[in-house]
């Protein structure tokens, strides 16, 4: 595959897939989009969500359904980040024990996304639930 990005990566939290700044996280960029690998794994990120449904996963759950098809832990969070920028998944509002006292975020589709608050951080009591 050709290096179209002219040298240039966007910076991971714009754009969700890029770089964190340094040298070695841009060379990282650079490979997976070139040899089309971060695309793939996104592709199997978001399958794997639409098999949670409702219910959604935090990123180590999405790994235990991937672990065959995906590197590590690291590779399904560094995948989620692009489709939560592009809209694709959302905040589901819950969060799990991640392990070793960290609670992690659980993630769902955007359309399973629960409504966002108001100014005042309610919920509109009266929006219908899909």
């Amino acid at each position: 595959m050709n290096d179209d990005h002219g040298g240039d990566l966007p910076h991971y939290r714009k754009s969700g897939i890029g770089h964190r700044g340094g040298e070695t996280s841009k060379a990282g960029a650079r490979k997976v989009h070139n040899d089309g690998s971060a695309a793939t794994q996104i592709g199997l990120v978001l399958n794997a969500y639409e098999r949670f449904g409702p219910a959604g996963a935090t990123a180590a759950a999405i790994y235990d359904a991937l672990k065959d098809k995906v590197p590590n832990l690291h590779t399904v969070r560094s995948r989620i980040r692009p489709l939560v920028v592009s809209g694709k998944l959302a905040d589901s509002g819950r969060v799990e024990d991640g392990g070793f006292g960290v609670m992690v975020k659980v993630w769902v589709l955007a359309r399973y996304a629960p409504p966002p608050a108001d100014a005042d951080g309610q919920r509109d009591l009266f929006a219908s639930v899909t």
